[in-house]
């Protein structure tokens, strides 16, 4: 389902059928969230998220002259309440996935660091 939704969210057209799905309404933010817990998800989770909230220049294929935003007002806002509600099961979860995921990587970087000699940094 992310992926097929990654390409889904290109659209603002299909952003907006989505804004007014019912189950989309009540599942989508939640889902994706709850989908950062698996890393083979996070890379399109995390693109997902980019295009509701950002918008333009997440695209992978840019097509001269479609000047298509993908932002979603809705959905930004949905994603907004629920992470600022810190009781939620899957606020809590996405927390967890997030510093994981930042730890695992600073950990990766302080390894390269240590073991590239000085004279090559």
């Amino acid at each position: 389902m992310i992926i097929r939704l990654n390409m889904l969210l290109q659209y603002q057209d299909l952003i907006k059928t989505l804004e007014s799905d019912s189950s989309a309404q009540n599942f989508l933010v939640p889902l994706m969230l709850e989908s950062l817990g698996d890393r083979r998800w996070l890379c399109h989770t995390v693109k997902n998220l980019l295009r509701l909230s950002k918008g333009q220049g997440f695209k992978e294929i840019t097509y001269s002259g479609i000047g298509d935003s993908t932002y979603s007002e809705y959905f930004l806002e949905k994603l907004r309440n629920k992470l600022l509600s810190s009781e939620d099961e899957a606020t809590k979860q996405f927390m967890h996935s997030v510093f994981s995921a930042v730890n695992d990587v600073t950990s990766e970087l302080f390894m390269v660091l240590k073991e590239t000699p000085a004279n090559q940094l």
